[in-house]
């Protein structure tokens, strides 16, 4: 499918730390699926959604190892997100700020 509509998210949610994260990924999921194209510029605290090392781990609150607890991780959405636009045939671009990965 060729699309010429695209769609622009700014995201400065860092992992882990709120509900609205998980919200920007649906979002992005809903965009990709219907067929537009997806720039996210990626700033603040974001920069760290697509980080390579990020891990699994435990929740000690409710007794659980990382395997029980199954934590999904940022770093996969954003995988999936670039392997879904590409079988849908749109682009989608994740551009971080520089800056804010030197900071970090």
């Amino acid at each position: 499918m060729h699309n010429d509509l695209t769609l622009t998210f700014a995201f400065m949610e860092p992992p882990f730390e709120s509900a609205r994260g998980a919200t920007v990924f649906r979002l992005l999921s809903e965009a990709v699926e219907g067929g537009f194209n997806v720039n996210v510029f990626a700033y603040e605290g974001a920069v760290l959604m697509p980080f390579a090392r990020q891990k699994q781990h435990a929740n000690a609150v409710h007794g659980r190892n990382e395997i029980e607890e199954n934590h999904p991780l940022p770093k996969d959405w954003v995988t999936a997100l670039f392997a879904a636009a590409s079988a849908r045939g749109v682009r989608f671009d994740w551009v971080n700020c520089g800056l804010c990965v030197d900071e970090r």
